[in-house]
């Protein structure tokens, strides 16, 4: 995944995606690791008590979880 970098440009995401993925991404020249896209939370206990589903629900509705299928299919 982290040999050809360039190719993941041309995936078609859609705006709400293309914000969470991260510019350093194409930058970064770490050969074992680097993160593609991110989102940050902030928790209530009410989230940490149901964090199962707190999670569920953010990869779907924020995007996360369709990038990942993107890229998933790319590879």
């Amino acid at each position: 995944m982290l040999k050809n970098k360039e190719r993941y440009k041309a995936i078609p995401f859609t705006e709400e995606e293309d914000e969470l993925i991260l510019d350093k991404f194409y930058a970064d020249s770490n050969p074992n690791w680097c993160h593609f896209a991110s989102k940050t939370y902030t928790l209530t206990e009410d989230n940490v008590a149901n964090l199962g589903q707190f999670i569920i629900e953010r990869l779907e509705e924020d995007g996360l979880l369709s990038i990942y299928r993107k890229v998933n299919e790319a590879v």
